[in-house]
Formats: structure tokens, sequence, C-alpha cells
């Protein structure tokens, strides 16, 4: 297929994208007496490479996967869906749209580290669940020694899509780069091709509704291209 081809398939299924540069809001100071304002640039280590590092050394408890995916299923009718019926264009005309009863987009990351709990968890308060995450290559392929690719071939995965498809919940997979020099060759590079068809591989082999993509780098003069996050203003 060529090129063009694929990238208005991958717009078919991209339903949320997060390109993080690795931007956070300050801590407001507890003894600030007056209000300032503050500005604040990429920090070097995003927000979710630090969540990671922080689970570098966890041992999983994961089993390789063994059952069927299960097709999402409808729960509920929003007051969108009462719009739909009477004619007004909503997001609910995608095969896309969530198919539960919540009026609001609820995002819940399912990092690889946490899969093991996934019983536990109230799919009925979300309306996206993203599995958090597959590591991506210089090249655009999908990185295989990683502890993210052993969760994403786990039953608890599996356990995980099948809950939330249940309670119409969408289910997305999370692409993700947390070094600059990768993340620069994608996004200059016919790499980034590679990523996208890669992409949609993964997303088509295990019949999930989207993708996140999370790349958070920090802005340098050695990657000119990476452009630096607008400084943000806090008032403490």
């Amino acid at each position: 297929m060529k090129a063009k081809g694929r990238r208005r398939r991958l717009s078919s299924v991209v339903i949320l994208t997060a390109v993080a540069v690795g931007l956070t809001l300050a801590q407001a100071s507890p003894v600030a007496a007056t209000r300032t304002s503050v500005a604040q640039l990429d920090p070097q280590l995003g927000p979710h490479a630090r969540d990671q590092a922080r689970h570098r050394s966890d041992q999983l408890s994961l089993t390789p996967a063994h059952s069927a995916i299960i097709p999402r299923q409808s729960r509920g009718v929003s007051t969108r869906a009462a719009g739909v019926a009477s004619g007004q264009r909503t997001a609910l005309s995608s095969p896309l749209t969530y198919r539960g009863p919540l009026q609001r987009e609820v995002l819940g990351f399912a990092p690889y580290w946490n899969l093991s709990q996934n019983g536990f968890w109230n799919y009925n308060l979300m309306s996206t669940v993203a599995y958090f995450g597959l590591d991506v290559n210089a090249d655009g392929s999908i990185n295989t020694s990683t502890q993210g690719w052993t969760g994403w071939n786990s039953q608890q995965l599996v356990e995980t899509i099948n809950r939330a498809h249940q309670a119409g919940d969408r289910v997305v997979v999370v692409i993700k780069a947390f070094d600059e020099a990768t993340i620069n060759r994608i996004v200059t590079t016919s790499a980034g091709q590679a990523a996208i068809n890669n992409t949609i591989n993964a997303i088509a082999s295990k019949s999930l509704d989207g993708v996140n993509i999370d790349f958070e780098g920090y802005a340098s003069s050695a990657y000119p291209t990476f452009k630096p996050a607008s400084p943000i203003s806090r008032r403490s």
C-alpha cells in the first residue's frame, strides 16, 4: 500500500494523540504570599519517563496470552446517543466511539507493571483504556526486548482488553519514545512511515481501537527540528 494510503488508515484509528515533550506544571509554593508569574520549560526527563523509571526493576507476574480478544460491546445510552437518534451529528457516528454510559471522555492508563491488577479496576468509570506501552526504535520498528513487549503478549493484557470491551470502553496502545535521538529520526526520516505501519499492525493484532503517541523529548540545539515548548505562566 502506498504511504499516502497508510497515513489515511492511521488517521482513521488515531482517536487520542498525546505527543508529549515532557512539559509539566510546577507545584504551587505553599509559602507564596503574593501572586507571581513563573515560567517553566521542558524538563530533561518527561513525566511518563520518570514513572516508568521507578518501575524499571519490577518483577512482572505475567503469563503468556492464551485466550481470544472479544469485540467491544455497547453499554447504556448517553445523551449523545439521543442526539444521534434525533439526527444530530456527534462523535457517536464513528465506529471508534465509546459505547458506554459516560457523557465525558475518561482515559485511564494501564501500565505493564500494573496489568496483574486488572481485575480490580472499575472499567465503568472509564471510556478509554490505554495500554502503556510499546517502545518504538529509531528505525520505526517495535522494540521486542522490553517489559512493555512482555506485557503486550500477556494474558493479563487480554483480560484488560476484554474487560474494557465488555464495559463499552475503547482500548488503545501507547507508542512511546523517551530519547531525543530516536524521536528525531522518527520525525525527520522514512523511519516515521515504518513506525506508522508497525503501529497499524499492532492495533490490528489485538483488535484495538486506536493509538496514543507519547514522545517525551527535550528541546536542544542538537536536534533543531524539536520545537521547544512555550513557557507556562503559573500564578501562585
